[in-house]
């Protein structure tokens, strides 16, 4: 049940992050067509980039909590798993994340648009790469699950031929047997 849980929280914030990454684009495409001296835009701006932040430190505190559940669903002692949610977890590291979007919005409020708007693609880039690292964990996952499937079948199958194989010999055995 938590493999599941773990699952689906990984479905959900590699949407989130997907989704945070296009807002970042869409923001930076703003931005680009934005005039630096027009004051109420900027502010604008600011606030759609301080938005996209408080959105990014949700999602990092979502991102602990399924640490925690694949600790708990015994995900993280499986070494692909792990590597992947490690790498994750640099691409979503709160320091780098936020120091990122603060200074696009300080740039934002100074009317530096074009440096904005490379804090803008950092923060962008790097939610990508969060979302694509929780794929790859996801990948990782299913594959353990088949390989687990797989011995387990097979495991199934040799249990099956070695009852074919007594039930044979008990049906050579009593066919031996004197009937009285």
């Amino acid at each position: 049940l938590k493999r599941i849980q773990a699952q689906q929280k990984m479905d959900e914030l590699q949407r989130r992050a997907e989704q945070l990454a296009e807002q970042q684009r869409q923001l930076e495409q703003q931005t680009q067509n934005t005039n630096p001296n027009d004051k109420a835009a900027r502010e604008q701006l600011a606030r759609q980039q301080e938005q996209l932040q408080r959105q990014m430190e949700r999602l990092q505190e979502e991102f602990r909590s399924l640490e925690q559940l694949s600790q708990d669903a015994k995900l993280d002692q499986r070494k692909n798993v792990q590597d992947q949610l490690r790498q994750a977890a640099e691409q979503l590291q709160q320091e780098q994340s936020e120091r990122s979007m603060e200074q696009s919005e300080q740039s934002l409020q100074q009317g530096d648009f074009d440096r904005a708007r490379q804090h803008m693609q950092r923060s962008a880039e790097r939610m990508q790469r969060f979302a694509q690292a929780l794929q790859r964990a996801k990948q990782e996952m299913r594959k353990n699950e088949m390989r687990q499937i797989a011995r387990q079948m097979q495991q199934a199958l040799q249990d099956l031929a070695e009852l074919s194989k007594d039930q044979e010999q008990l049906a050579n055995e009593t066919q031996r047997l004197d009937p009285n």
